[in-house]
């Protein structure tokens, strides 16, 4: 979508059905300057809808959520944390025989 790919992408050790697409320098959050008071407020809300829509048209129902993780150098680093739905992990663990 912004011409880039992920920084990274991983898989939750602890949660089968959890994964995170991981960007360092989201551009969302380039152009916005969020107030004091609404420090909790994460602008990448917006891409992580954009994910769960399309994966959500591929039939891979989920829900993912964006998170603000920094680190040197990375102030804005957003961690896209992408939840499928049990019956999804089930179903492509049948398909390729995991």
């Amino acid at each position: 979508m912004f011409n880039k790919v992920a920084d990274e992408l991983e898989k939750s050790q602890d949660i089968a059905n959890e994964f995170m697409v991981i960007d360092n320098n989201p551009v969302m959050s380039q152009f916005i300057s969020v107030p004091r008071e609404l420090k909790q407020l994460n602008c990448n809300a917006f891409i992580a809808g954009v994910i769960e829509g399309v994966l959500d048209a591929g039939y891979f129902q989920c829900n993912v959520s964006a998170h603000t993780v920094p680190r040197d150098g990375f102030p804005l680093r957003t961690v896209f944390l992408i939840k499928f739905d049990p019956a999804v992990i089930e179903r492509e663990n049948l398909r390729y025989g995991y």
